[in-house]
């Protein structure tokens, strides 16, 4: 059976890829990276049962691992800039108040970690689980608080 109708879709497809992101845009390419990483990041949990200290250890392995198939490519530990990305894993107590066991971080254009320019992931939302959160000054829950305080 004959498709008759590529030259269609393949119009389709074009027209979709001139909406997309400028591939030379620096900023993009290192978010399209980023998200590479994160996707690597959850396999290594998957393979190991712990997130990796340190991005390089998505090429190498654990320490110990024998016939490590490399999950990224070294190239992709780099940002469009030429720094090196890097994640920061937190503990679990930490984590519910970030968000996220992890942030894979992009220096950016400035070359230097820790500015307003730095591309992070995933995208935290530090407020997203905080009715499972005690509070710190009395060790109640908030959201009792809130219930006991509107009188239900």
């Amino acid at each position: 059976m004959k498709i008759k109708y590529i030259p269609l879709a393949c119009a389709a497809l074009c027209a979709c890829s001139s909406m997309r992101v400028n591939p030379q845009d620096p900023a993009a390419r290192t978010r399209r990276e980023i998200a590479a990483l994160e996707r690597a990041v959850e396999a290594y949990k998957a393979a190991t049962t712990e997130y990796p200290a340190d991005l390089r250890q998505l090429v190498t392995g654990p320490a110990r691992a024998r016939n490590w198939k490399p999950l990224v490519g070294e190239e992709q530990l780099m940002d469009a800039w030429g720094t090196p990305c890097r994640i920061n894993t937190y503990p679990e107590q930490q984590a519910l108040k970030t968000g996220a066991r992890y942030r894979i971080i992009s220096a950016g254009p400035d070359k230097t970690f820790g500015t307003k320019d730095d591309i992070c992931a995933p995208e935290t939302q530090p407020a997203a689980d905080a009715y499972n959160m005690l509070d710190e000054k009395d060790g109640t829950e908030p959201n009792k608080l809130l219930s006991t305080e509107s009188g239900k």
